[in-house]
Parts: structure tokens; sequence; C-alpha cells
């Protein structure tokens, strides 16, 4: 369970990492955007891994 609870953390700050990228305008925020989205599809996909984990342990 505390790795399904790292992972959401995880997912919570990919998500504000990419709101301050899109309110932080400037002419690397277009980069910004891009790897904070990116961060945010990894901790997604760890997330979804950890449940299926915590799921299967049970």
């Amino acid at each position: 369970m505390h790795e399904v609870i790292e992972a959401a953390i995880s997912v919570g700050r990919a998500e504000a990492n990419r709101d301050v990228a899109i309110k932080f305008d400037s002419q690397n925020s277009v980069h910004l955007i891009e790897q904070a989205t990116n961060d945010l599809r990894v901790a997604n996909k760890k997330l979804v891994e950890e449940i299926k984990k915590y799921k299967v342990g049970q």
C-alpha cells in the first residue's frame, strides 16, 4: 500500500508542476509543459502499475 500512496503523491506533484508550467509565460514554457506532461504520464503509469500490484497481493 505504501507504494500506491507514493505513486499517488507523485501524480499530484506532476499535476502541480504541469499547472505551474502552463501558467509560466516564457520562451521555455512549451518545453516546460511538454516535460511536465511527460512526467505526469509516467507518474500515472506508475500509479496504475502499483494499484495492480496491490490488488493482486490482496
